[in-house]
């Protein structure tokens, strides 16, 4: 098991792409051109807790300000053995009514604006269509990232052994 930062940012910085160079980070460039005037631009990479320069290499990509996202890679023996796995999601769609779902969903009595705890949910989620990601088993919403739902038979891609 390892603990990544992804880091990604759409800015086309030069600085960057030399840093990483010099620090021997590998990282993955995606432009593409539409048009003359419409083009994209993304740089992802990825730094490793158990890199023993771990420190070294954040400390010199904080400046960039990019937020990294955290999570954990597994190996096929650490999933052979888990009692429990982490599931991610993407998100599809916004809890309605969009204008004041939280009193709708969700006692607010002890709720704070500001740090988002306190509520406890005492209504479904509603949403405003059937959700369309026929494939995907596990799915989330937009501003609710703690909510995640399963189909009611979800597909098993793989069996424990025992």
């Amino acid at each position: 098991m390892r603990i990544q930062h992804r880091y990604l940012t759409f800015d086309n910085n030069s600085k960057l792409t030399k840093l990483l160079g010099q620090l021997s980070v590998r990282y993955r460039v995606e432009e593409k051109s539409y048009d003359e005037t419409t083009h994209s631009y993304a740089l992802e990479f990825f730094l490793y807790e158990d890199n023993p320069r771990f420190q070294e290499l954040t400390e010199a990509v904080e400046k960039f300000k990019i937020e990294p996202q955290i999570g954990t890679q597994y190996e096929k023996a650490d999933i052979d053995i888990a009692e429990w796995f982490v599931v991610s999601t993407g998100q599809y769609q916004y809890p309605q009514p969009e204008d004041d779902y939280l009193e709708k969903t969700f006692d607010l009595e002890n709720y704070c604006n500001l740090c988002g705890i306190g509520r406890i949910q005492n209504a479904p989620f509603r949403l405003k269509i059937e959700p369309k990601q026929n494939n995907n088993q596990f799915w989330g919403l937009h501003w609710e990232y703690f909510a995640v739902f399963v189909r009611q038979e979800p597909k098993i891609f793989w069996k424990r052994r025992k």
